[in-house]
């Protein structure tokens, strides 16, 4: 529903209007808001420029860069922002009643654990609660949960995100590994040799994961030979 004046000239908007306009200013791209929302990148096209026909302004500007927020686009987005929270807090407080085990639950997690630990364990899951659906989603980036982008994150550090319920689910450990074809072959280096050693590494938007900062930081100098954000490529290679 397009935004539209109401009695005394005042302009009356939906929501629905106004997600299209964060996504866009959050992505900078209509393919990456289109992939937020779910939608086309077409009609997020379409969306903000009815959006910006029935306020009468101009939100975005586009350049070969994306698009960039105008001084009146980003005279909105606090407030849209703070709309935006309210109904997801309504959301929240919605779900957090219903009781029943039913329904689908999307599930955020590094590729290799869920390859490897979550996934094998989802059939006994399904036999205890035949009602749960589960999507788990090994994306790269943190999902925001807050933006109710997944409903549960298993990660390998604390989270900082405001209003979430946070558990300590276990221990991790971390160790170093290497080919065996490479060990026969160089040798099993010593922590203090691992700058003189061939190393794989993690190609990570944004923050690095810690145990992959310390790996780095203990390897520092020596030559890097492959990089991947895919934890199988990694294991592969």
């Amino acid at each position: 529903m397009l935004a539209r004046r109401g009695r005394e000239n005042r302009i009356v908007m939906s929501w629905d209007d106004l997600r299209y306009l964060l996504a866009l200013s959050r992505a900078g791209s209509l393919a990456g808001a289109g992939r937020a929302l779910g939608v086309d990148h077409t009609t997020v096209g379409r969306r903000v420029e009815a959006l910006e026909a029935s306020l009468g302004v101009r939100l975005f500007v586009r350049s070969p860069s994306g698009y960039a927020l105008t001084s009146e686009g980003l005279s909105l987005i606090p407030d849209v922002a703070r709309v935006e929270e309210a109904i997801l807090a309504i959301e929240r407080g919605s779900l957090g009643r219903d009781k029943r085990l039913t329904g689908s639950v999307r599930v955020t997690v590094a590729e290799a654990f869920g390859s490897r630990f979550l996934a094998p364990r989802l059939g006994a899951l399904h036999a205890a609660h035949p009602g749960i659906s589960v999507e788990l989603v090994t994306a790269i980036r943190a999902l925001d949960l807050s933006r109710r982008e997944a409903d549960i994150a298993v990660r390998f550090f604390r989270s900082t995100e405001g209003g979430l319920v946070v558990r300590k689910a276990g221990v991790v450990g971390w160790a170093v590994y290497g080919a065996r074809s490479y060990i026969e072959r160089r040798g099993a280096p010593t922590a203090a040799d691992l700058p003189a050693h061939a190393r794989i590494g993690i190609e990570a938007p944004g923050a690095m994961p810690p145990e992959h900062v310390w790996f780095e930081r203990m390897a520092a100098g020596g030559p890097c030979v492959f990089r991947s954000n895919s934890t199988a490529c990694m294991l592969g290679a």
